[in-house]
């Protein structure tokens, strides 16, 4: 169907991640003398057999390569994004194994090789628990207690299923071969030189919220397979992918964050660490955690970034301090960091926090109040001051202000959540007597309290898919209900029983919509729908406007109306509100008009159940359409005639008449209007769409010079002739392609 305007579809939204139940693991006695593989067997709890550390390559020397198998095995629930796969090779299949609990002791492995291998493993066998078990818990740990919330949270309300919450999401890793080299005390990096990644991605079996895109479509279901060496080139621009591991209290663990930055440290081209050396800690941290903040505060203030990388926690950020110079250089590269100070600056002159007491080894330090100032280059300034979350600022003897919930909420940040932000805290932590900042921990903190405040309709907007979220009222046949809804972020849902066949129709007053979806989750169109299967419906009411806005709803059930073309369609009678259904016979090819009153749009409806708001369409497919249109608006439908490529017709100049024209898809027709007359003058031709949007005019004479016209976008347009001087008697209208 070409039609010629189509409302835009709504932009994606971020999906929430959702993981793995973990799976028993048991680890047997190393046996004697083998070497470092992973074996899953093909029933029974996932085991890994480890042999005895292998000896590693010391820096500088040939790297040896050390195969692992791991046999092919399709699994479950661990493809959160098979780009994020790709882009990290075994690392990223970790990161998509979100874990359940970090237990026990005796994590890590042997070796840097058995580290990687054993990683591969676990992700292979989505062995949850010991895949967490192989990375640094400095640097996890926090993300425990978060994933446990995000879990909760995606089965609670529906999103995932408790028994497989990535059901429909499929992940191997066969074959992967390793080597290493040792960088220094503790740290080595580990190539992948061989092996395959193959996902598969089902929709048919994910919960409805996943299923559905936010556009409305299911989501199309994909399989590939990717060499893992070539993967990792292409995820750093060519260069191997070395995956670094770091020793920890005698055993060996998988670093991302090493991991990241030594990618990112390689395609930048910036020095590198000096793993051999011990990293200094003389002269780090602060004596008190409200020390560590108000310190940042003033690094900040000064974009003094080695002053910052000081507060920050050895145990969170050991890799930046080990990456220390590639940081500083990168930042310092090309005097940014100068111009930035040049530009101007922030200045603090009081913080006012509270220290709050000391959960999960964090202590957590609320700034109450700050004020100070910021200056540009001219010296001009502008004064602020901070209360909580909220921020004001005078200018000149003017004073404005906002506060971070309401910044959250215009960006269409679910309402509950933007109004649980209600002060600035960072966490802090103690190590070898000195407080330091914890920003993953803080983080983490800041990103478990949204997700508590999250209903089910929070959870749902967040993926784009309100039509999952909860319900607030359940509907029947003409009875009204009032509700309220809040910009795109907080909608009314309600819910209602349709049979198959049957028109559900809202009526909305007040300024906001009506969006209707199909028991599975689909689109249904605005305002009205032709049920296709008896089942529970839903609709949605969405505020016009950014601000609140208190509606009433009245659903109707009807049936649907069928004319034949032409059809000229009087408004339903009496106190008609809401929207109706007609239903006609189109061919396949036969441009179509459809004039509503006041020139609006009408939704039409083809027989494969694409949808679209137009004012004139051309049928792809001969058979039973549909339009819906407003209860109370008349509405005409009627087929015309239209010239296209190769066509040529004669039109005599009684009155200016449009003749109309069709584009088809990847055409540029060159359209040319001559004429023939008695005496002199000119004529002029003007093409537009049927909505009246000008598209090209052109001017022609008597005497054979002809007006030239030219059209590429698909559609149906309208061309006039006008004759002032009345000079022509005829003219033709010739049309080809360019």
């Amino acid at each position: 169907m070409a039609a010629l305007a189509t409302p835009a579809s709504p932009p994606p939204a971020e999906r929430l991640p959702a993981a793995p139940s973990p799976v028993e693991h048991t680890a047997p006695a190393p046996p004697p003398g083998g070497q470092a593989t992973a074996v899953l067997p093909s029933a029974g709890p996932a085991t890994a057999v480890l042999a005895p550390p292998v000896e590693r390559v010391p820096a500088g020397s040939p790297a040896v390569t050390r195969p692992a198998a791991v046999p092919g095995r399709s699994r479950r629930r661990l493809l959160v994004g098979v780009s994020g796969v790709a882009a990290l090779g075994v690392l990223g299949a970790v990161a998509s194994v979100v874990v359940d609990q970090l237990t026990g002791t005796g994590g890590g492995a042997d070796s840097p090789e058995a580290a990687v291998v054993e990683l591969a493993a676990a992700a292979n066998a989505e062995d949850a628990v010991t895949a967490l078990s192989l990375l640094p818990p400095g640097e996890v740990g926090p993300l425990v207690e978060l994933y446990q919330d995000v879990q909760a949270k995606a089965t609670s309300t529906g999103v995932a299923s408790s028994a497989e919450p990535l059901a429909g999401f499929d992940l191997q890793l066969d074959g992967v071969a390793v080597q290493a080299e040792e960088l220094g005390e503790g740290v080595a990096a580990v190539t992948v030189t061989g092996g395959t990644l193959s996902w598969t991605v089902d929709p048919g079996q994910m919960q409805g919220a996943l299923r559905i895109d936010p556009s409305g479509d299911e989501r199309q279901g994909t399989q590939g397979t990717a060499d893992l060496v070539e993967v990792t080139r292409e995820a750093t621009d060519g260069a191997p992918l070395r995956i670094m591991t770091v020793e920890r209290d005698g055993d060996w663990y998988v670093s991302p964050v090493y991991t990241l930055l030594e990618a990112w440290r390689t395609s930048q081209g910036l020095p590198a660490p000096d793993f051999s050396e011990e990293v200094d800690l003389d002269g780090t941290g602060a004596d008190s955690a409200e020390a560590a903040v108000r310190l940042a505060a003033e690094a900040a203030s000064t974009y003094d970034v080695e002053a910052l990388l000081d507060l920050l926690s050895p145990d969170e950020a050991a890799a930046l301090y080990q990456y220390r110079e590639a940081v500083v250089t990168a930042i310092n590269r090309d005097g940014v960091l100068a111009e930035l100070r040049g530009e101007g600056g922030l200045e603090i002159t009081s913080v006012s926090t509270d220290v709050g007491e000391e959960v999960g080894g964090r202590v957590p330090v609320t700034v109450r109040s700050a004020s100070g100032s910021v200056y540009d280059d001219d010296g001009d300034s502008t004064s602020w001051s901070l209360d909580l979350a909220c921020l004001s600022w005078n200018e000149d003897g003017d004073t404005d202000g906002v506060c971070l919930d309401e910044a959250l909420a215009d960006e269409d940040v679910a309402p509950g959540i933007a109004a649980g932000i209600d002060s600035l805290t960072v966490l802090t932590q103690e190590v070898d007597d000195r407080w330091y900042l914890s920003p993953l921990a803080t983080l983490v903190s800041h990103a478990r309290e949204a997700v508590a405040a999250m209903d089910a309709d929070a959870v749902a907007t967040t993926l784009g898919v309100p039509q999952f979220g909860g319900v607030d009222d359940r509907l029947e046949d003409g009875v009204t209900v009032s509700g309220t809804a809040a910009g795109s972020a907080d909608h009314a849902v309600y819910e209602m029983d349709v049979s198959a066949g049957s028109v559900l129709s809202a009526c909305v007053e007040g300024d906001a919509y009506a969006f209707l979806y199909r028991p599975d989750g689909r689109p249904a169109g605005l305002g009205a729908t032709v049920a296709t299967t008896t089942g529970p419906h839903r609709v949605v009411v969405e505020a016009a406007g950014d601000g609140s806005e208190d509606f009433t709803l009245r659903p109707t059930l009807g049936t649907v109306e069928r004319v034949s073309l032409p059809a000229e369609v009087e408004p339903a009678g009496g106190d008609a509100c809401g929207w109706r259904v007609l239903e006609f016979q189109a061919t396949a090819g036969q441009p179509l008009l459809l004039s509503a009153e006041g020139g609006g749009e009408v939704q039409v409806t083809t027989p494969s159940g694409e949808t679209s708001w137009t004012t004139a369409f051309v049928p792809e497919e001969t058979g039973t359409h549909q339009v819906t249109v407003a209860a109370d608006q008349p509405v005409d439908i009627a087929p015309v005639d239209a010239l296209s490529a190769g066509d040529t017709v004669t039109v005599a100049v009684d009155q200016s008449l449009p003749t109309y024209v069709l584009v088809e898809e990847g055409q540029t027709l060159r359209i040319e209007v001559a004429g023939s007359g008695t005496r002199l003058g000119v004529h002029h031709a003007h093409l537009s769409t049927v909505d009246g949007y000008s598209v090209d005019s052109s001017s022609g004479s008597y005497s054979g010079r002809a007006a030239v016209l030219y059209a590429d976008e698909p559609g149906l347009y309208q061309l006039e002739v006008q004759n002032p001087s009345y000079a022509l008697a005829t003219y033709s209208v010739s049309v080809s392609t360019y």
